[in-house]
């Protein structure tokens, strides 16, 4: 006869991995996604973000912000109310699994941007960043990793008027 103690605890950790929140997650060794987090921190959205009930998270990796380089288009990386406002464009108030993504559906992110999905035979898009990492399980809801990042789009009329005022 086996005499068991207490099952759950003497499996070895190897096989459960507890969701963690967020910032801790998009900070994790071999996530490449290290950025995203560091600036949710400069942004002030750590806590609020890891706090939320439920979210998705489309997390740019570190190599779509490297691809950016300096260039944000128009988002002042000194400023938190700019990075709130380009970080939030990639944060949803659901949680939403790949399972549930359906193409041309429709996502509302926190900062009010529409998000298209595609399914098309090389994967899922979100507008035109390719989800390369799904499914990973936070805390409070979902992340996904993609190829690009959101940017502001300034319209081309308010860009002309704004090139012309001396």
């Amino acid at each position: 006869m086996i005499k068991l103690t207490d099952p759950i605890s003497s499996l070895p950790s190897r096989y459960f991995t507890l969701p963690e929140i967020l910032s801790t997650t998009a900070q994790s060794p071999g996530s490449q996604t290290s950025t995203f987090a560091d600036l949710l921190c400069k942004a002030n959205l750590t806590e609020t973000l890891d706090k939320c009930e439920s979210i998705t998270a489309f997390i740019p990796s570190d190599e779509a912000f490297a691809a950016m380089g300096s260039c944000f288009n128009g988002t002042d990386m000194n400023s938190t109310v700019s990075l709130a406002n380009l970080l939030t464009k990639h944060i949803v108030n659901k949680a939403v699994f790949l399972s549930d993504m359906k193409d041309n559906s429709v996502l509302r992110s926190r900062q009010g941007s529409k998000l298209r999905i595609s399914v098309r035979d090389d994967g899922y898009y979100v507008n035109k960043a390719r989800i390369v990492r799904s499914n990973i399980i936070l805390e409070n809801g979902v992340a996904h990793v993609i190829d690009k990042v959101r940017t502001w789009r300034v319209p081309l009329r308010r860009l002309m008027l704004t090139s012309f005022v001396l």
